[in-house]
Formats: C-alpha cells, sequence, structure tokens
C-alpha cells in the first residue's frame, strides 16, 4: 500500500514536471522571432498611450531558441541578454501566465498577458501598469 502511494505521488510529481516544461517550451516557441513594438498604454485611469509616432522611438525586441534576447531602439542594439521564463499568478485575473525576467535591468520584467496569431501583449504586474503591444516581423 505505501508502495503504491509513493510510486502515485513519483508519477504525479513527473506529469506536473513535463506539463510545466511542456508550457514554457510553448511559450518560448511562440515568443521567438522578432516583434515591433506597435503601443504602450495604461497608467491610472488609461491616461498614458505612446506610440512609435508620439515618441519617436522604433523598438524591436527579438527573443531567441537559445534564450537569448536583443532589444534594438531606433535601429541600435539598446540591451541584449539572456532570458528565463517563470510561471506565476497574474495580479489582474489571477490566472497562472508567463513572466518573462530580461539579466540585467533593462528591460524591466514583463508578464506575457496573451498571444495572438501575430501580436504579443506584454504588462509590468502593476495594478496601474502599462501594456505594450507588439507585431511579429519575422
Amino acid at each position: 500500500m505505501q508502495y503504491k502511494k509513493s510510486l502515485a505521488i513519483v508519477v504525479f510529481t513527473a506529469i506536473t514536471a513535463f506539463y510545466s516544461c511542456t508550457k514554457k517550451a510553448e511559450t518560448r516557441n511562440e515568443l521567438v522571432g522578432k516583434w515591433k513594438w506597435v503601443k504602450t498604454e495604461g497608467g491610472i485611469a488609461g491616461h498614458i498611450l505612446e506610440t512609435p509616432e508620439t515618441t519617436g522611438r522604433n523598438v524591436q525586441l527579438q527573443f531567441h531558441h537559445s534564450r537569448h534576447y536583443e532589444l534594438h531602439t531606433n535601429g541600435s542594439l539598446s540591451a541584449e541578454g539572456s532570458y528565463t521564463l517563470e510561471t506565476k499568478k497574474c495580479i489582474h485575473d489571477h490566472a497562472d501566465k508567463t513572466f518573462i525576467r530580461f539579466s540585467g535591468s533593462t528591460p524591466a520584467p514583463m508578464m506575457v498577458e496573451k498571444t495572438i496569431a501575430d501580436t504579443l501583449v506584454l504588462s509590468d504586474e502593476a495594478f496601474d501598469g502599462m501594456k505594450s503591444s507588439y507585431v511579429r516581423v519575422q
């Protein structure tokens, strides 16, 4: 009887670990590529709306399979390093979402709010935070 309980725990743990790794791998595969920044919006009462046109900044974020990222601003490399993915509960809707942690301090950690077709929405996990939308360019 004790053997069956132990076996059940091991199997459950293995399945959970496999699902977790599979989900991270799927998310990483969804992120891999070049993303062009389209807009950032939010803040207290949603009063902020920034776009490349209003800021004069053209931003591209690139994720590689090797867990390396590059951030280009107006065609120049502005940040690069490694990134890791973790699953955390979102403070907005309490759903489990992927959290991207970048090496260094720029860019700040971001929550993957959603990926729909060729659109990526990232947020800075704060109640009055900002959401940034990107479109896939490659």
